[in-house]
């Protein structure tokens, strides 16, 4: 069966709508292909898959209050259509908590042809930036 397991090895930052989310470990796969240069997860055709995003990171920046301040992510295809079923945001709670935060999202895609999926910010509050922390944020792909 297909399997991929791609984690994050340094930060990167988000601040801006329709920015891509790259990772740059890339570890045991099977049957789907990871492009580091686009962030584009190829899976194969006539598969279906459970497809598990961990984000971990931290909101910063004048948009972020002690109440306020969010991302959100999509998963798109490879002509940038949005994935149904497939958002994943991350919202600063209220009161005295820290900036940092996780979210997971997972998705059961089917597959016809060869499909590539990548995860894009799609909104984030004004004046936020999103840093990813460094090895806990990844992506587990299983053929199911």
């Amino acid at each position: 069966k297909d399997y991929a397991f791609i984690p994050s090895s340094g930060t990167s930052s988000y601040n801006a709508v329709n920015q891509i989310v790259m990772f740059s470990g890339v570890s045991n796969l099977r049957g789907v292909t990871y492009n580091s240069t686009t962030g584009a997860v190829t899976l194969r055709a006539n598969k279906t898959y459970r497809v598990t995003y961990h984000i971990a990171g931290t909101l910063t920046g004048t948009g972020v209050t002690a109440t306020t301040g969010y991302i959100s992510f999509n998963l798109v295809d490879s002509t940038g259509a949005l994935i149904s079923n497939s958002s994943l945001s991350i919202i600063k709670p209220g009161g005295n908590y820290s900036n940092t935060h996780m979210s997971v999202m997972e998705n059961v895609i089917t597959t016809t042809q060869n499909y590539n999926i990548r995860l894009q910010v799609v909104n984030l509050s004004a004046n936020t930036s999103f840093a990813l922390r460094n090895n806990e944020c990844k992506v587990i792909i299983q053929e199911i």
